[in-house]
């Protein structure tokens, strides 16, 4: 972090050393290229070296005097290993420049302990993506995945597109960190490119855990296409390979979304479904083609969708949403009724509703989770109190969409819009205010973490 003082920032070629516990081990001389250190900033790296040395006993951060104006002020150095777990921080609030304080361009920088994290660990995989050979099988799209295993799943993971990815009958790898999700069940890879030129023909993917040598087979061979196949551009893929007793099954799963009758109850509005059970979840599904309305979400309603998924096991709970775009996107979701493909309705699981889905009704969310009707398989929400306080500086404030993700102990929320405070102050994010918001979703136990998010413009 570049300190925010007058002419803090360089355009030196900045280096750093980093030393093991006992110092008999470092990192070597790494330069950090690519970053801007330009005054208030902060500047990430990613590093790689050839030991594992955290936590660290003190880092060496200095630059090579090479240009006009060379001085910088450091005004801290912040470490984190995924490896450990361990985040350090390293205060510096110092000149490096020979014309300032005592003229010294590197210096050693020691731990300020009460600072450390102990953050989730993650372990390094090799990630083998084979597309098929077949005729334009490539794509150009930006492809993303998420992992799943018996104790949790990973964050979605964005691959970095280059220009000569995912080519026709091509072999893509990639390193990627997951934590210790324990034995992998499922993997859903997708692409965001709706348009008739983004398909791919995806035909495997493989995982290799790098320190155990654990291996996990994923056969696919369709397509994630708009035109071809189901159209549909998400699959999910279940696991396969030696610790693999059984692979879980591919389901598809009908789900009725009723929209209410109530005035202007429908929208015209992106809207996106998560079905969630004991074995995982689909991730949040767009719904874009009903198999029984030409116009969707209309007042009244009663609109069926296919979904493809590994087996998900007991559904407990649906996740549902809009993207707010558009106007009176506004909507009133009276249910949504979700059955196995083939079985019949009555064996459905309904999970009711009754509210608006609208920044401008009721408490302003436009997502909402959804638990069974029937005492049988109800499942309470659980009612979590956020205060945020926006600090006292010179234009704290923000006029901005604020969103907030909850990570706890037995899952995660979505990304929730903050949209209506219990203190009821009207404008929100103001310097020095305090605001205080409810928000209701499953029970995802003790919070370990939470995402924020600013947004202006239109979206969610």
């Amino acid at each position: 972090m570049t300190g925010d003082v007058r002419g803090a920032g360089t355009n030196s070629k900045i280096h750093m050393v980093m030393h093991g516990s006992k110092g008999l081990k470092n990192s070597g001389k790494v330069f950090l290229e690519g970053g801007a250190f330009e005054r208030g900033l902060i500047d990430i790296f990613n590093v790689e070296i050839c030991e594992l040395i955290s936590p660290l006993s003190r880092v060496t951060i200095g630059h090579d005097n090479g240009a006009v104006g060379a001085g910088w002020y450091c005004e801290k150095v912040v470490v984190y290993c995924s490896f450990t777990g361990v985040e350090q921080t390293f205060p510096c609030g110092m000149w490096l420049d020979e014309d300032e304080g005592d003229g010294l361009i590197e210096r050693e920088l020691y731990e300020m302990v009460s600072l450390r994290q102990k953050k989730l660990k993650k372990y390094p995989w090799s990630l083998w993506i084979f597309t098929s050979d077949i005729k334009g099988a490539g794509t150009d799209a930006q492809v993303f995945l998420q992992i799943y295993g018996e104790n949790g799943k990973s964050d979605e993971i964005k691959l970095e597109n280059n220009s000569d990815s995912f080519e026709q009958a091509q072999l893509d790898k990639f390193m990627i960190e997951l934590p210790n999700i324990g034995r992998l069940r499922k993997l859903r890879i997708w692409h965001e490119k709706r348009h008739p030129f983004a398909g791919w023909h995806l035909a495997k993917v493989t995982l290799l855990k790098t320190l155990t040598a654990e291996k996990y087979s994923f056969q696919c061979g369709r397509w994630l296409d708009v035109n071809e196949d189901d159209n549909e551009i998400v699959r999910e893929l279940p696991a396969t390979g030696a610790l693999i007793d059984e692979p879980l099954p591919l389901m598809k799963y009908r789900v009725t979304i009723c929209t209410g009758n109530v005035s202007g109850s429908g929208t015209d509005a992106s809207v996106f479904l998560n079905i969630i059970g004991d074995l995982g979840d689909t991730g949040d599904r767009l719904m874009i083609m009903s198999k029984n309305n030409v116009n969707k979400f209309e007042k009244g309603n009663h609109d069926e969708f296919l979904i493809e998924s590994v087996s998900l096991g007991q559904v407990h709970r649906v996740r549902v949403g809009h993207d707010g775009r558009g106007g009176g996107c506004g909507w009133f979701l009276d249910k949504v009724m979700v059955r196995e493909e083939g079985q019949p309705e009555t064996s459905a699981i309904e999970f009711p509703c009754f509210r608006w889905l609208d920044r401008n009704e009721d408490d302003g969310q436009i997502i909402r989770e959804l638990v069974p009707a029937g005492d049988g398989l109800r499942l309470f929400n659980v009612s979590y109190h956020i205060a945020i306080k926006t600090g006292s500086v010179n234009g704290a404030s923000s006029d901005s969409r604020v969103f907030v993700k909850l990570y706890g102990e037995k899952g995660d929320t979505s990304k929730v819009i903050l949209a209506v405070s219990d203190n009821d102050l009207r404008n929100y994010f103001e310097t020095g205010r305090t605001d205080i918001f409810t928000l209701e979703t499953c029970d995802i136990g003790r919070a370990s973490s939470s995402d924020m998010y600013l947004q202006t413009g239109h979206g969610p």
